[in-house]
């Protein structure tokens, strides 16, 4: 069975199950904890250069792909991408993974999100929002 490279699902395998974390990317956001309708600065640098596209994707806590972007090269070292919390994927309170890729290296960060909207235990949350 020959493998695609190129295919889609084949880039999106890899930026869902790569294993290795390495220093060469570093990815932050502006802040840990946001709501509804606010904007997160999603940083990440480039401590390399990479010839292969950087892809971006949003996990939820119970595993939906909120979001996922493809950056051609060539690449800056350091890139922020603006994005807005809410929609119909982020329908879950808690932990969101944030991966971003290039080749077969990675790293993640993680921020936390609350929508008062969505039912269920929001005791935890009631300090973050005051």
């Amino acid at each position: 069975m020959k493998i695609n490279h190129n295919s889609k699902k084949l880039r999106l395998y890899h930026l869902i199950h790569c294993m290795e974390h390495d220093y060469r990317i570093v990815v932050t956001t502006d802040k840990q904890h946001y709501s509804v309708g606010e904007e997160m600065r999603i940083n990440f640098w480039l401590n390399e250069t990479f010839e292969s596209p950087v892809f971006i994707m949003i996990k939820s806590p119970s595993g939906i792909i909120v979001t996922h972007m493809k950056i051609d090269p060539p690449i800056q070292s350091t890139e922020t991408i603006a994005f807005e919390c809410g929609g119909p994927k982020m329908n879950v309170n808690g932990d969101y993974m944030i991966r971003v890729s290039c080749g077969e290296i990675c790293t993640d960060t993680v921020f936390q999100y609350h929508d008062w909207n969505i039912k269920g235990n929001h005791n935890s949350y009631q300090n973050l929002y005051r």
